[in-house]
């Protein structure tokens, strides 16, 4: 979308017109509240000459106001929208008001729609996936309800019975209905923020979710029987991925963007796709034997759905007899669900992050240096991984004295 500005006709002071064009069948003019005197006016540069009193200060104006309508025009989703008149009108609005009127209720699943094209530029493929999902996850709710949430009738107890229909109906844990139900909130601060009339008692509904539960590790011996097992060809390359990810503590996405032209003097260089940090990861000691597994496959993995490792994954922890019992305390509402499974239906990728981060801090490596190899930007996050056992209690006790 450019905007250029011209003047309309007038003997004095004219009014500064603003032309959206995006190709030749598609644009207009229309009037702003910018006025100057034609003599003062560059039609070439589209800017106040020089020989204006003041010129500086009218054309910072200018350009301030052409880049805060731009940007009222993406928050509103109209470029998206693909109908050139609801465009027009909708610009109309917003030069004329400073806001776009909202003249109809819509569906929440229409606002979702607005909303992800127009976050879409900001937020990552991963986050636009969770809308995604929750635009299902309504659509089943009001099949089941025979209802269609608007902006209209969306309040507290609409929302309450949608997290209620994805907790219980659904048979999901606090953790799953409480990533749903912040999406739907952050959806419903967007629309009320752009004029659209919604409840905000709406904002109110609460999930709470447990911070820190239960979670899946390795330990080094159950590691050695993964690198000890008879695998076939195709399960030794899933393996050597998984303890890549355990011998540098990074995501699989980032396992996954491996590429020769990362790895400079024994040092991977790269850009986290989840975080964008740009991360430093040295091979040597503890990641030492991730170069040399990766130096198999020229520093390329090969490439994988999270899905498909994930399932072979499982399969080879089974095979190499990663089978202790596992109990897990989960949370759906106030009930406890206790998950009592052999620990290699329990692995997935993630695992070898948490057990990267588990053992090094069991280690004695101070957290802080533990942040700097797994790109944790908070330690509260990263100390969720930590597992000191009883038996690495004891052994710390004895070497203090006084």
């Amino acid at each position: 979308m450019i905007i250029k500005f011209y003047l309309s006709n007038g003997k004095k002071e004219c009014t500064v017109r603003a032309c959206f064009y995006e190709d030749k069948a598609h644009q207009f003019k229309i009037n702003t509240p910018i006025k100057i005197e034609a003599i003062y006016w560059d039609s070439k540069k589209q800017l106040a000459k020089k020989s204006m009193l003041g010129h500086e200060v009218f054309n910072q104006d200018l350009e301030l106001f052409r880049l805060e309508l731009l940007k009222k025009i993406r928050l509103n989703g109209l470029e998206s929208q693909g109908n050139w008149d609801t465009f027009k009108h909708g610009v109309a609005q917003l030069i004329k008001t400073g806001k776009l009127k909202q003249e109809k209720s819509c569906t929440i699943i229409s606002g979702i729609t607005i909303f992800i094209k127009a976050r879409s530029p900001e937020y990552k493929p991963g986050t636009i996936r969770k809308y995604h999902i929750l635009i299902t996850l309504i659509k089943q709710f009001e099949t089941k309800y025979k209802l269609t949430l608007t902006t209209d009738n969306m309040d507290y107890s609409l929302v309450e019975k949608f997290r209620h229909y994805v907790l219980y109906d659904r048979d999901n844990r606090n953790d799953t209905a409480y990533r749903m139900i912040a999406a739907l909130k952050c959806v419903i601060r967007w629309m009320i923020q752009n004029e659209y009339p919604i409840n905000p008692a709406a904002l109110t509904v609460n999930q709470p979710v447990k911070n820190r539960y239960d979670i899946v590790t390795l330990s080094e011996a159950e590691i050695q029987l993964i690198k000890d097992a008879s695998l076939s060809p195709e399960q030794q390359r899933v393996r050597d991925c998984f303890l890549f990810q355990i011998y540098t503590g990074q995501r699989f996405s980032d396992m996954q963007q491996l590429s020769p032209d990362q790895v400079i003097n024994h040092m991977w260089v790269f850009r986290s796709i989840k975080t964008e940090k740009l991360m430093h990861i040295p091979f040597v000691g503890w990641t030492a034997e991730a170069e040399i597994i990766a130096a198999k496959y020229n520093f390329q993995f090969p490439q994988y759905t999270s899905q498909y490792f994930n399932r072979a994954l499982k399969l080879i922890c089974r095979n190499a007899g990663v089978d202790t019992r596992v109990m897990l305390t989960r949370y759906q509402g106030r009930k406890e669900i206790i998950i009592d499974k052999p620990k290699h239906e329990l692995v997935s990728s993630h695992t070898a992050r948490r057990t990267s981060v588990s053992l090094l801090l069991a280690k004695g490596m101070p957290p802080t240096v533990v942040m700097k190899l797994t790109g944790h930007s908070d330690i509260k996050t990263m100390m969720k991984y930590e597992r000191t056992t009883t038996d690495l209690l004891e052994k710390s006790l004895l070497k203090i004295s006084f």
